[in-house]
């Protein structure tokens, strides 16, 4: 037992005569018994370092827990500012498929263009079939998108899981278009490629 207090005796003496906690920016000075309980703490850690493992996943469960519905004061402020963060939402949703109709739009374009000079490549079947194939799935990833967006509200059982949600499907979506994006690259290139060797 005299090893904890040993060690705050040792912490006390390396911090000075008023220990010191700096949090959010605001240093507090702490008394004795805080820093003889931080001092315990950080024995137990040393000798079982397991435990942080389990307190550190007890923690998480919960914090989820926790963050299944939202407390008076967070659902008054969310529900301020939630046809805010809809509307973003909505912004953000509908730039996706502004892309996905400017890139759909270059990718006909190129295949009519294509046809009407009556190209011939052995490539070009196998690429406009990949070039329609990535726009079905980019269209699926913006309906997800879509979807998860008109499921948020602060009023669900776990708006920040939603919001999170959201926020994957846009990644994915993101991931899809630039894919998309690259195929309808490669089409034009093979296009011009074509149109340099007749």
């Amino acid at each position: 037992m005299k090893t904890p207090t040993l060690s705050a005796l040792c912490l006390t003496l390396l911090l000075g005569t008023v220990p010191i906690a700096y949090s959010s920016g605001t240093a507090v000075a702490l008394s004795d018994k805080a820093v003889q309980v931080r001092a315990d703490q950080a024995v137990e850690r040393s000798r079982n370092p397991m435990s942080e493992t389990v307190r550190s996943q007890r923690a998480s469960t919960v914090l989820a827990e926790k963050e299944e519905r939202f407390t008076d004061k967070k659902l008054q402020r969310c529900n301020k500012s939630q046809d805010g963060i809809k509307l973003r939402m909505q912004q953000i949703s509908n730039r996706g498929v502004k892309q996905l109709e400017v890139f759909r739009k270059i990718a006909d374009r190129t295949k009519a263009f294509y046809e009407t000079k009556g190209y011939s490549v052995e490539r070009y079947p196998a690429l406009a079939a990949e070039v329609d194939l990535q726009y079905e799935q980019s269209v699926a990833s913006l309906r997800a998108t879509q979807s998860s967006q008109n499921e948020w509200s602060c009023d669900s059982s776990n708006p920040l899981r939603a919001m999170s949600g959201f926020s994957d499907a846009k990644k994915n979506e993101i991931a899809a278009l630039r894919a998309y994006k690259d195929k309808v690259r490669e089409l034009i290139l093979l296009v011009k490629q074509a149109g340099g060797t007749q």
